[in-house]
């Protein structure tokens, strides 16, 4: 059965797109950093009427960030795709070989805000507080140095 959808429906539709187009926070924390909601969306135009179908969410996440949409090979399975992420997010884990890559590429900042998020060194145990201090000791020398890298080339850091 099709269904219509009223005039409130396109004015929502209307106030979502003005609200994209003005600019949306990555992070309450981070305001002044803003998602190109437009440049993603005119990527998608251009993959779904390359590819004549509508497009998965995977896809839309994927292929929205497109470095060249109009010239990049898509073949799912296939294809090495070149991205533009709006953000990295790392985990206290692997941060430390991407931050020891990062600093030997000599940048000075990262490209794109980035995050290091300390949870992943926590091992459960004995309890939340005697985990959390356990984790805080065992792995005091890679919490410091993740702080110290996250803090001299311009990234977020969550302690433990």
């Amino acid at each position: 059965m099709l269904r219509t959808f009223g005039t409130s429906f396109t004015r929502s539709v209307n106030n979502v797109s003005k609200c994209f187009a003005s600019g949306v926070s990555m992070s309450p924390l981070e305001p002044q950093n803003k998602l190109n909601y437009e440049k993603v969306e005119e990527n998608l135009k251009i993959v779904r009427d390359r590819l004549n179908r509508p497009l998965t969410l995977g896809e839309k996440i994927l292929y929205g960030r497109l470095q060249d949409p109009k010239g990049q090979d898509i073949k799912r399975g296939e294809s090495y795709l070149r991205l533009y992420p709006d953000r990295v997010a790392m985990q206290d884990a692997t941060a430390q070989m991407a931050m020891l890559q990062f600093i030997s590429s000599t940048l000075p900042k990262t490209a794109v805000p980035s995050t290091i998020h300390c949870d992943h060194l926590i091992s459960a145990k004995d309890g939340g507080k005697e985990d959390l201090d356990r984790a805080k000791d065992v792995n005091k020398e890679v919490y410091g140095f993740l702080s110290s890298a996250a803090a001299k080339y311009g990234l977020g850091f969550w302690k433990p």
